[in-house]
């Protein structure tokens, strides 16, 4: 499950199920903006069933500004399986 802004459409928090049992949330926050329509979040956390992390930077943060948007979408893959008819 993600939870999508509608006014700006980031993602603040995706629930994912690993099955088993164990679960994912992670939850980003207090995003800094970076370029035209390109924001950062400053506060990223990740919880694992009774563990978790969070990461905060400061208001200096860098982010690199020539972001290749290609690097975001999934390639074809090498190999995959067909079910016999």
């Amino acid at each position: 499950a993600l939870w999508v802004d509608h006014i700006n459409y980031r993602i603040e928090r995706a629930n994912i199920n690993l099955g088993g049992g164990v679960s994912v949330v992670y939850r980003f926050d207090d995003f800094k903006d970076v370029g035209p329509g390109v924001s950062f979040p400053k506060r990223i956390e990740l919880k694992v069933d009774k563990f978790s992390i969070s990461l905060k930077y400061d208001e200096d943060v860098e982010v690199n500004g020539n972001i290749d948007r290609n690097s975001f979408k999934p390639e074809q893959p090498l190999a995959r399986f067909e079910k016999a008819f």
